[in-house]
């Protein structure tokens, strides 16, 4: 009987150290325990589907950050006619907001300065053709040359139903998002592109894009718009192409 007591006495003091060890084993423990949450997945970016970022609103009258390009405008792994296809697409958006600005806009100095960029953006379409045929590019549609695409036709629609200072203060704001767009994909592209004259056109057009911003951009974005400080962005970029 005394050797049996001992026994228990053992079994029931082994017991009770591990009862007093899973009680000091820290949660998420893999042999048991309540598991830890996991860290929540990030979905892969698609044309529909791309990672939205908060940017913290600049204060009145300073200039919002330029937030880095997108995951739905990543032409780092586009080949030369990709790129070029995606070339195309921006300055056909750029071009047809400006060229609905020109006919729309009750301002002078807004009509103005759209008819310029109109200009300036469809003649470099034009101008591009022959450089193409000369390299052997084909532009080619792409995932990011659809999703430009796709946001022009959604601003244009947007667009179209504004009217006097409204509509001024729209365009301003979607041809500023355009243009700060185009300025992040041509660095990029420049830097990915194969042909080394293709490279060369995406940072020519870069600096056209520049002057393009810097131009729609000294205009205040008030309701009650106003227009005389605005200048028609500078077209030298254009000149002495090719």
């Amino acid at each position: 009987m005394a050797h049996t007591g001992t026994m228990l006495s053992t079994v029931a003091m082994t017991l009770l150290a591990l009862g007093a060890s899973a009680c000091a084993r820290p949660s998420g423990d893999d042999t048991g325990g309540t598991p830890q949450s996991l860290p929540s997945s990030h979905p892969i970016a698609g044309v529909d589907d791309e990672p939205t970022t908060d940017y913290p609103e600049a204060p009145i009258g300073v200039p919002a950050p330029t937030p880095p390009v997108s995951a739905a405008l990543d032409v780092s792994t586009l080949d030369d006619d990709g790129l070029a296809g995606v070339l195309r697409s921006f300055h056909q958006r750029i071009a047809q907001q400006a060229h609905l600005a020109e006919r729309s806009s009750r301002s002078t100095e807004v009509a103005q300065v759209a008819q310029e960029m109109r200009v300036l953006h469809s003649d470099t379409m034009t101008t591009d053709d022959p450089l193409f045929l000369r390299l052997g590019i084909v532009p080619r549609a792409s995932r990011v040359s659809r999703r430009v695409d796709a946001d022009s036709e959604r601003t244009l629609r947007a667009l179209r139903t504004a009217h006097g200072a409204a509509f001024d203060h729209a365009y301003l704001q979607d041809q500023t998002r355009t243009l700060q767009e185009s300025l992040q994909v041509f660095a990029q592209a420049a830097s990915v592109a194969r042909s080394p004259h293709l490279m060369e056109e995406f940072l020519r057009n870069r600096d056209d894009v520049e002057e393009n911003l810097e131009a729609v951009s000294r205009e205040p974005r008030s309701s009650g718009i106003g227009v005389t400080n605005m200048q028609p962005p500078g077209v030298g970029g254009a000149r002495g192409r090719r």
